[in-house]
């Protein structure tokens, strides 16, 4: 089977595996009857574990114990595999008000979510090294957590959200240098008051909406020298932070990093700073001013509702203001738009009320774009650009302009839009604007007379002169063929207005309110006249409707009651109403109709209802006056456009139409309006006659001149390249419509850089040249671009190290070997460094030597600063000196049940790895483990307790002692007989019994004795007999040794004495009863019914007999 077979059939073989693999085991791990630690094996990740929150049945941890120690390696006892604790799971010690302390394992890699969250009596923690993650809400709510100990060198990368939050006593904290993300409100309303912060990659920290000091106030925040960014949001909320000043490290602000610190007043930011996030500083509404010099990076939004802002300075070498980046600071006043800037983004300026821009020298030279609502509000400006600006919505509204010059032909709708104070506009000529956008000049209420924006005008937007309530005239250009809604609606100061001919749409309440306009002529090519459109004119006297009106809707006139002349050339009577003038016009106003067409007229509605009407006789047209002067030669530059105007003589004439007409339309065309458009060199016959009329054509000689290249413009004055870069670059020439628009790029040092024809850079060698660029059509037009070239530096793009991971033995050293990409990069060295000397150093040639157990990683940074680098992570562990002897403090002990005995645990040499020790007993009925090596014998009998001692690499030795265990003698405390005095009669017995004390006596037996045996007896079961008159006393004594005795005093009377009876018997019995006779020794001589001893034959003496009825002393004789 070859190699390459082998392979492939092993790599199947650990997939079929892989599940097994990565399967998860839960076991328990008992260290006393109260603490039972709950494991999970950790899938993927063979050896490791996480510890469990305890199972229901279970105390919390720290139950037993306020300082808590977590082991750093368990057993398995099931399998007997021993597993690393690297991670504490979600909710182990939650709620856990017992514990004090911590001490965590020291392989520990992760603290998940809610792992201390609401431990009330934590007081202290220590993070091991290794620990990369401390997950969300992991200590929340620990109120007396006061110290967070945690090595500089840390592995710690991620601080989850709410991680310390509403830890009150939390007053200090180090955020170690390889944290990547501080989580939302990690921080937040905890008492820090201390930060030290040594991450050097963590561009972010929480949300500018949770940020992660949310709730605090007066924190103070050191940097690391090597921390070169100041995360995302970091800072966002922080209260009664006055000031602060940005490390020299620091490169870059972040995004938000000090939103709406709302005491914040200075930012000191260093020259080193070159980059600053969207909204850094955004609401920070006691910040008073800011140096921003240095930045050539801007985010928006990032000075946006500073309100006490009153300075502010930004890099000359910004070249764009991004959006709201000074919006709503309206105390802005000293501020120098920088002049590399081409671009002013949306909003950028809005409300900056006191920022003076009053000059034409405050606009950048290559101003390009002032975006929507860029400083909307800004009342003190008072000057427009004087270059070519795009401009967008609302760009300029509501500022403080009187005049200007537009040199734009991109104009968003509101450009100019509540412009009180703007009277006069301009424009270029030949500017070539086509469209008055909407709302342009509307509210521009000081505004007299209508812009001439160009002779190319095509239509008025809605709304662009609404409530311009100053405009007084307004001449509507040739060419303009439509003006939208409301485009004049509210100029109620507006008295006269001239349409041309080629208009021909007119929006609804396009003249509505213009209360001062005297007479309105609604041009030929209109069609219809909509709602409103004239409506509240009440100064209208006269109304003229061209020949092409063919419907004028209801409420057209509304409100024109002092029309005194309407005058009507439409052939076909225009569709209305009855209403469409107010019923004052029909009574007393004159209506001019077309002769020929009075009687459709008559018929038709609302014009049938005019009371004076009379016709309209054609007046006849004898000449035609012209400006400039029939017979004049015109010249015109190919592009531009100029218009011959044309006056019909007499100006009432019927027909007045004009026919154009080009003798070569590729060369000059003309509109219907007479504007000649220059369209190549060369010449042309322009000739205009009347379309209906016998005044004689008329001829203009037109000339089209090349047009010159007036500026050409480079869209960089100065650049930077490095030697073997290429960079285009781009000319814009004007104007835009120039005959030979061509260009010649030259360089003056082309062994430093050469340039294409099409402008682009090829940098050569280090060193200086000037790039320009000249016009071709003779107008000697030129612009430069100074060229500065640098020496190539081939960056590292790379390091490797030939091992990523690796394990030594503390004393242990190991070469690293560091691989640089690409091979020839400038500067291939590599500088070595630990994140941890105390656990593992490196020297400079990458060798490693272990220290002490822990874990470092040992870094290779690219020499050339630009910050490429590969990591090992080195992991020490103990040097492991196995143990060789094992002993106790005795080999055996005797003791009586129920003491708790006690084995001392010695192992040699004195040097050894500390081990694990595992006690046990051969008989877990009669002894049980109460605390390491501390035992309660609970009966009698015989048990081996044994001690296993296991260091790290395996090796187990043992030690035994044998336990005798005596039974517990219990004495007798107490004898309480049932009598303690009896009197009795001769020959009378009487039973006794002793009740012994504690019930459990070892031996509750008694001895009976008699202090005179004359007198009684007393049997070995406390039986009495009364054998002679005279008294004694009967003792029970315990046989335990124990020395307690009790007494009984007993007196004997002697029995009556029976004599002389020829029968012993008779008188003494009843036949039928029963009797006992005893002799005076005590011995029975007859027991029956009494009636039988009257044959009984006793030898003479004395007899006990003993009825049921008396007990009697009898002499036999």
């Amino acid at each position: 089977m070859t190699s390459i077979m082998i392979k492939y059939l092993l790599m199947a073989l650990l997939w079929i595996a892989a599940p097994c693999a990565s399967s998860q085991t839960i076991f328990e791990y008992h260290r006393s009857t109260y603490d039972v630690l709950r494991f999970e094996t950790l899938a993927g990740r063979s050896g490791e574990c996480r510890l469990l929150k305890p199972s229901s049945g279970n105390k919390p941890y720290g139950y037993s114990s306020s300082s808590y120690v977590v082991p750093d390696e368990v057993t398995d006892r099931d399998t007997g595999q021993k597993y690393r604790v690297t991670e504490i799971g979600a909710e182990a010690f939650m709620g856990s008000n017992n514990v004090l302390s911590v001490e965590l394992p020291l392989w520990l890699k992760k603290i998940d979510l809610d792992a201390f969250r609401s431990c009330g009596q934590l007081k202290e923690i220590a993070i091991p090294d290794g620990v990369t993650e401390i997950g969300p809400r992991a200590f929340m709510l620990c109120a007396k957590l006061a110290k967070v100990e945690m090595a500089s060198r840390s592995m710690l990368a991620t601080i989850g959200g709410e991680a310390f939050s509403g830890c009150k006593s939390l007053k200090s904290f180090t955020i170690a240098e390889n944290v990547t993300y501080v989580g939302s409100e990690a921080f937040a309303n905890s008492g820090i008051e201390n930060i030290q912060f040594n991450a050097t990659r963590c561009p972010m920290s929480g949300t500018r909406y949770q940020p992660p000091l949310s709730g605090t106030s007066s924190v103070r925040v050191t940097f690391g020298e090597n921390v070169r960014m100041i995360p995302d949001n970091f800072f966002a909320g922080v209260k009664r932070m006055y000031s602060f000043d940005v490390p020299e490290s620091v490169s870059e602000i972040g995004e938000a990093a000090f939103l709406g610190c709302p005491d914040l007043q200075v930012v000191r930011v260093p020259a080193s700073v070159n980059k600053v996030g969207s909204s850094a500083f955004e609401g920070c509404v006691s910040m008073v001013e800011s140096d921003l010099s240095s930045v050539t990076t801007l985010g928006r939004s990032v000075f946006k509702g500073c309100t006490k802002l009153a300075k502010a300075v930004l890099s000359q070498r910004l070249d764009k203001i991004p959006d709201e980046t000074f919006m709503g600071c309206v105390a802005l006043e000293d501020f120098a738009i920088p002049s590399a800037v081409r671009m002013i983004g949306k909003r950028a300026f809005q409300r900056c009320a006191a920022l003076p821009l009053d000059g034409v020298a405050l606009w950048p030279k290559h101003l390009a774009t002032i975006d929507t609502r860029a400083f909307e509000g800004c009342e003190l400006l008072i000057s427009l650009p004087p270059a070519s600006v795009r401009y967008g919505d609302y760009a300029l509204s509501a500022t403080g302009l009187e005049s200007g010059k537009v040199l734009s032909t991109t104009l968003g709708k509101a450009v100019f839009a509540d412009c009180l104070s703007l009277k006069s506009l301009s424009t270029q000529s030949g500017m070539g604007l086509t469209v008055i956008p909407d709302s342009l000049f509307a509210g521009c209420r000081a505004m007299e007379v209508m812009p001439v924006m160009s002779i190319d005008l095509e239509s008025i937007g809605d709304e662009a002169f609404r409530d311009c309530v100053s405009l007084h005239a307004v001449d509507v250009p040739a060419g303009c063929e439509s003006i939208g809604n409301g485009a004049f609606d509210g100029c109620t100061g507006l008295r006269a207005v001239k349409l041309n001919n080629r208009l021909s749409s007119i929006g609804s309440v396009a003249f509505r309110g213009c209360s001062s306009l005297q007479a309105i002529d609604v041009p030929d090519m209109v069609e219809n006249i909509w709602a409103a459109t004239f409506s509240g004119c009440s100064s209208l006297e006269s109304v003229g409707i061209g020949c092409h009106v063919v419907s004028i809707a209801t409420d057209a006139f509304d409100g024109c009651a002092d029309v005194t002349h309407v005058t009507v050339t439409a052939l076909q009577p225009p569709t209305t109403t009855d209403r469409f003038f107010p019923a004052d016009v029909f009574a007393s106003a004159m209506l001019y109709e077309p002769a020929e067409r009075g009687a459709a007229y008559a018929a038709a509605n609302g014009w049938r209802l005019f009371h004076q009407r009379t016709t309209l006789e054609p007046v006849k047209a004898v000449n035609i006056l012209f400006e400039p002067a029939h017979g004049t030669d015109i010249q015109l530059q190919q592009g531009d456009a100029s218009r011959i105007k044309a006056q019909v003589v007499p100006d009432n004439a019927t027909y007045q139409a004009l026919e154009w007409h080009s003798s070569d339309e590729s060369v000059v065309a003309v509109d219907p309006d007479g504007t000649l458009h220059g369209l190549q060199v060369g010449e042309a016959i322009v000739t205009v006659r009347l379309v209906k009329g016998d005044v004689p054509a008329f001829v203009f000689r037109v000339y089209v001149d090349p047009k010159p290249v007036a500026m050409i413009l480079i869209d960089e004055e100065s650049v930077e390249l490095t030697e073997g870069d290429t960079r285009a670059l781009a000319a814009a020439v004007y104007p835009a419509n120039a005959t030979d628009r061509r260009v010649e790029w030259r360089s003056s040092d082309e062994s430093v850089v050469t340039v294409s024809a099409d402008g682009l850079l090829t940098a050569l060698v280090p060193g200086e040249a000037v790039v320009t660029v000249a016009a071709l059509d003779g107008s000697g037009v030129v612009a430069s671009c100074d060229v500065k070239v640098l020496k190539r530096i081939i960056p590292v793009a790379g390091v490797t190290l030939d091992v990523s991971e690796m394990e030594l033995i503390e004393g242990d050293t190991h070469g690293l070997s560091a691989i640089v990409t690409p091979d020839d990069a400038t500067d291939n060295g590599v500088d070595w460094s630990s994140t941890d000397e105390s656990v593992a150093v490196v020297a400079a040639d990458g060798t490693v030597t272990a220290v002490a157990p822990g874990m470092a990683e040992i870094k290779a940074t690219a020499h050339d600063g630009f910050g490429q680098e590969a990591v090992c992570r080195v992991t020490v562990k103990r040097r492991i000196i196995s143990v060789e002897e094992v002993a106790l403090t005795a080999n055996a002990a005797e003791c009586t049940e129920g003491d708790e005995i006690e084995f001392a645990l010695t192992y040699g040499p004195s040097d050894a790895t500390e081990p694990e020790v595992e006690w046990s007993v051969s008989d877990p009925e009669m002894a049980r483990m109460i605390s390491p090596g501390r035992f309660l014998i609970m009966r009698p009998g015989e048990v081996t307790v044994t001690v296993t001692v296991t260091t790290p690499d395996g090796v187990a030795r043992s030690a035994s002692a044998t336990v005798k265990a005596s039974p517990r003698i219990y004495l007798v405390a107490t004898i309480v007989l049932s009598s303690e005095e009896v009197e009795l009669t001769e020959g009378e017995t009487m039973q006794l019994t002793a009740a012994v004390t504690p019930d459990n006596a070892t031996d509750s037996r008694v001895s009976w004795a008699v202090s005179d045996a004359h007198v009684a007896t007393v049997s070995e079961s406390g039986l009495i007999e009364a054998l002679a008159e005279g008294s004694a006393v009967v003792t029970a004594s315990a046989i335990d040794g124990s020395g307690v005795v009790a007494e009984c005093r007993v007196k004997v009377v002697a029995a009556p004495v029976v004599s002389g009876i020829r029968s012993p018997w008779d008188g003494m019995t009843d036949g039928a009863e029963t009797v006992t006779v005893s002799d005076l020794a005590g011995r029975i001589v007859y027991s029956g019914r009494a009636d039988g001893l009257k044959g009984a034959s006793l030898p003479h003496g004395y007899y006990i007999v003993a009825t049921p009825r008396r007990v009697v002393k009898v002499l036999i004789r």
